[in-house]
């Protein structure tokens, strides 16, 4: 009995050590119904759900009767068709994701029609029910055959697809746990007020804790990067170097936010459950595990312009695509301005 009433004294005691501050309680209670507002919301019928995918028809003029055969034959709710004459706009759509994953060009062989499809099997969607749903209504009448060809020659599967994103929410995350102790950490040493009554600015501190946070989560970007090339035989496309300077930038907009929590947040368990509040649900819609073109309309314009977003698809298209820096300075661009306005965010809180 003694023993027993000593786990109950301790129980009451963390209870009452958790009603005392219950915000960081609140978060991590209402996080898993947020994750699955989020996930209902964005993907009302799965993310392999086929609506509006972009397929574009190539013609040159001498073909527009099969053009619009082939039009008739595929036109559906699954589809956005669009005819285009053939040039070199076309790859560059294709690379860029514009048109998300196919172009067909429909050819006569003799007395069938021959068409071949491109594929960006870089997206799983694309090489998946995509491709299949496409190529069973072309080849639903005889005398209509379907060649493949791959937009890339490496062939990167549903892992391969992932390994970009992974990187990124590794970096996220890292970034957001380890630095949103970091001013908790200093208030609870004591070291806080020393720091801030100091005659050195404040922006030195900041400046400080941003380089340490940075090595960590770009160490943690290196390390998931060589276990994805070694583990799984990932191939990269593009500059590591690359690869690695879009680390440094992704983890830079994350380390701000979780300082913020951190100076928002009165102890380490209500700082870290602020910040992964808001990382856990933007790991679904940031393009990490799902394409953004499956969610509906008003949950993608707000995805697109989220900064791990950026991060991810910047990372795919060197990883996966081989892009160089001026393909992907929108990145850049756009990573620089979350890290400002966080930057600036630290310092007026």
């Amino acid at each position: 009995m003694k023993y027993l009433k000593i786990i109950w004294q301790n129980i009451v005691k963390e209870y009452l050590v958790i009603i005392r501050k219950p915000a960081g309680l609140i978060f991590w209670i209402v996080l898993p119904f947020t994750i699955l507002v989020v996930f209902g919301v964005s993907f009302p019928g799965g993310f392999l759900e086929i609506k509006r995918a972009p397929v574009v028809i190539l013609e040159d003029g001498n073909n527009q009767v099969l053009v619009d055969s082939v039009k008739e034959r595929i036109s559906s709710e699954y589809f956005s068709i669009t005819i285009k004459k053939g040039d070199d706009s076309i790859l560059r759509e294709l690379v860029a994701g514009e048109n998300y994953m196919l172009g067909i060009y429909p050819t006569m062989s003799g007395y069938d029609v021959k068409t071949f499809i491109v594929v960006d099997n870089s997206n799983p969607l694309a090489e998946g029910p995509v491709l299949n749903t496409l190529t069973n209504k072309l080849k639903g009448d005889r005398g209509v055959f379907v060649e493949r060809i791959n937009l890339y020659k490496e062939d990167f599967g549903f892992v391969g697809y992932l390994f970009p994103g992974i990187i990124a929410i590794g970096i996220m995350f890292i970034s957001l746990n380890v630095a949103s102790m970091g001013v908790i950490r200093e208030r609870i040493l004591g070291s806080l007020e020393r720091i801030l009554s100091a005659p050195s600015p404040l922006w030195l501190f900041l400046i400080s804790k941003y380089l340490a946070y940075i090595v960590l989560a770009s160490i943690s970007g290196i390390l998931v990067l060589a276990a994805g090339n070694i583990l799984f035989n990932i191939p990269i496309s593009g500059s590591i170097w690359l690869v690695i300077l879009l680390e440094v930038f992704t983890a830079l907009p994350f380390i701000g936010l979780a300082l913020a929590a951190s100076i928002i947040g009165k102890s380490e368990f209500e700082s870290q459950a602020i910040a992964n509040f808001i990382a856990i649900p933007l790991m679904f819609i940031s393009g990490v595990f799902f394409p953004v073109q499956c969610m509906p309309n008003y949950i993608r314009t707000v995805a697109e312009i989220l900064p791990l977003t950026f991060s991810v698809d910047a990372l795919r298209d060197v990883i996966i695509k081989g892009l160089g820096y001026s393909d992907i300075i929108y990145a850049f661009g756009a990573l620089s301005l979350y890290a400002l306005l966080f930057f600036i965010l630290v310092i007026l809180i």
